[in-house]
C-alpha cells in the first residue's frame, strides 16, 4: 500500500510518537535494496529474512520511541547487511530442521547475534539516534520475554547483550572503527 503511494509522489503519514500526533512525509528515495515490511501480530518480534525486515505490530508497540525502534531496526537490518544465513520460520523463530541442515551450532548463532548487535549499534549511531536506549530496551524487552533456557536460545542472554552494548557504545564514542564481521 505504501509503495503505491510513493509511486504517485510524497505521502503523508501520521505516527503516535511519546503520546503526541505526527505526520512525517515520506519520499520515494532509493538508497538500498532492503525493505521492513509490518506484520499483523500480538507477537512482540522482528526478524530479518534475507532482504526484508519483518517486525510485528506488537514490536511497533512495544518500543517506546524512535530510538528504541532504531535498536531493534538496526539489529535487524545488520543481519542482511552482513549477509547472515536466515535460519528462522515465517514467524522468525528458529527452523530446527533447517539449522540441522545447515550444520549451524548455537554458537554460531550467538556470534552472528552479537555481529548484528555490535553493527546495529553502529548504523544507530550513523543515523543520529540516542545509544543510550540500548541497554534499556534489551534489558526490558528480554526481561518479559526471555524465557527460553540457554540451551535453546538463537540469541544471546541478558548479560551477554549489555557487556556487548556496553563494549561497542564505548568503542563508538571513543572513534574506534568497526571491527571486521563476516558470515
Amino acid at each position: 500500500m505504501l509503495d503505491a503511494a510513493l509511486a504517485k509522489g510524497p505521502a503523508r503519514l501520521k505516527v503516535l510518537r511519546e503520546g503526541r500526533e505526527l505526520e512525517l512525509v515520506l519520499d520515494s528515495l532509493p538508497a538500498c535494496l532492503g525493505r521492513i515490511r509490518l506484520a499483523r501480530s500480538d507477537q512482540v518480534n522482528a526478524f530479518a529474512q534475507g532482504k526484508t525486515v519483518v517486525m510485528t505490530t506488537a514490536m511497533l508497540d512495544f518500543v517506546r520511541n524512535d530510538d528504541e525502534l532504531a535498536v531493534v531496526l538496526g539489529h535487524e537490518l545488520s543481519h542482511d547487511i552482513l549477509h547472515h544465513p536466515t535460519v528462522t520460520d515465517d514467524k522468525g523463530l528458529p527452523d530446527e530442521g533447517l539449522l540441522h541442515a545447515l550444520g549451524v551450532k548455537p554458537s554460531s548463532m550467538w556470534r552472528r547475534e552479537e555481529e548484528a548487535d555490535r553493527f546495529g549499534l553502529r548504523l544507530m549511531a550513523a543515523a543520529g539516534f540516542n545509544l543510550d536506549s540500548a541497554i534499556p530496551f534489551w534489558r526490558r524487552y528480554l526481561g518479559k520475554y526471555d524465557w527460553f533456557p540457554q540451551i535453546f536460545r538463537s540469541h544471546p542472554s541478558l548479560p551477554a547483550r549489555e557487556r556487548i552494548a556496553s563494549e561497542e557504545i564505548a568503542a563508538i564514542r571513543s572513534g574506534a572503527s568497526v571491527r571486521a564481521a563476516g558470515p
